[in-house]
């Protein structure tokens, strides 16, 4: 379940998300009644599975909702709601084929399952990166643009969109003549973020980033799917502060 609001005088229009065909907007009839079975079953992170019928309507209704788990450890302070926000919100937002769709399921339930302890900026750290392996704009290590050569050492420069990378040899010949504006990255921190994919999702606890390395994560991730998923990145931009992350500064220009 990802979102349910009210709709008409006693129904309730929910988002449901299937791994197979992504998300569905559908109709709860009587679920803003008192003694409605479905209603506690029809709210944000629950686990159900549901039975839909389909007419002319503009929604298809839904007949039953028999739940299978709760994630309401999720709402035990504000900070796992904010987080369990961005998940839900990205889900609400997701177009894409039918292995894209099961795979941000698996995901999110995953990690919904899972008791993000003290520091679930941990769980939203392995969520971003993961996501972004999964729609394609996350590469396996950090190379020069110019040279293609990896980057393990020394400083990384990138460009204000955080798109492209070089080493400072490349960039100090290409740039040197021009004012430009630009990210100076150590290439370790830049590194130990593109690693997380290879971390096992459950194990996301072992993660240690600084406030440096979180808030270059967060603005990789903005920078590079706010086309497609803009409303999510609004809330990730309220993140910042909340679990202590520090936002990059551009240098030159």
């Amino acid at each position: 379940m990802l979102r349910s609001a009210p709709l008409y005088e006693n129904d309730r229009l929910v988002t449901l998300f299937n791994p197979k065909i992504g998300v569905v907007n559908a109709r709860a009839k009587s679920a803003m009644e008192i003694k409605s079975r479905l209603a506690p079953r029809l709210m944000p992170l629950n686990y159900v599975y549901t039975s839909l019928v389909y007419t002319r309507s503009l929604y298809p209704i839904v007949s039953s909702a028999e739940p299978i788990s709760s994630f309401h450890h999720w709402q035990k302070s504000w900070l796992r709601i904010l987080i369990s926000s961005c998940f839900l919100s990205l889900l609400i937002e997701l177009s894409g084929p039918q292995e894209v769709t099961s795979q941000f399921f698996r995901l999110s339930i995953n990690l919904l399952q899972s008791e993000p302890g003290e520091k679930p900026r941990k769980a939203l750290a392995v969520f971003l990166v993961k996501a972004m392996r999964i729609l394609g704009v996350l590469e396996n290590q950090s190379r020069c643009g110019i040279c293609n050569m990896p980057i393990s050492k020394g400083a990384v420069i990138s460009t204000p969109s955080l798109t492209l990378f070089f080493c400072v040899n490349c960039f100090n010949k290409e740039y040197s003549q021009r004012s430009v504006s630009f990210y100076k990255i150590p290439s370790n921190s830049l590194n130990k973020i593109i690693a997380l994919h290879q971390l096992p999702l459950l194990e996301y606890q072992k993660i240690s980033l600084s406030g440096f390395e979180l808030g270059l994560l967060l603005l990789i991730f903005t920078n590079r799917v706010i086309d497609m998923f803009p409303k999510t990145i609004r809330l990730i931009s309220q993140l910042y502060t909340y679990v202590g992350a520090e936002k990059p500064e551009l240098t030159g220009g």
